[in-house]
């Protein structure tokens, strides 16, 4: 999860200043070509990294069974009713419908960050 966030943070960091860059220097549209050549630049110098999703995809049965019931947790005290978790449709939309919110969200990630943790 480190080098995710790390790898990420690379990626950004090269991103962002070479739009900075470039819009100081040429004004929008160099923010533009800079943006994407930051961009390229940062994809070239970053490790080769799974995104969090993939990590949770690859969790094992029991630590992905209690990133789900804590999911669930935090989209039940936040409000979602029984219904919203009868499909993948309904609870995608619940998840994104309370994600929305930035204190779920702080939620739900510290439960994935939880998950995610050695026993």
């Amino acid at each position: 999860m480190r080098k995710t966030a790390r790898s990420a943070v690379k990626q950004a960091a090269w991103s962002g200043g070479g739009a900075v860059l470039g819009g100081l220097l040429l004004g929008p549209i160099g923010g533009l070509v800079g943006g994407i050549s930051g961009s390229v630049i940062g994809f070239m110098q970053a490790d080769n990294y799974d995104g969090i999703v993939q990590q949770m995809l690859q969790l094992e049965g029991d630590r992905r069974e209690r990133l789900v019931q804590a999911v669930g947790g935090v989209l039940t005290a936040a409000g979602a009713t029984a219904s919203q978790f009868e499909s993948p449709e309904a609870f995608r939309g619940a998840l994104v419908d309370l994600a929305s919110q930035r204190q779920i969200r702080d939620k739900l990630w510290q439960a994935c960050l939880c998950a995610m943790e050695e026993d």
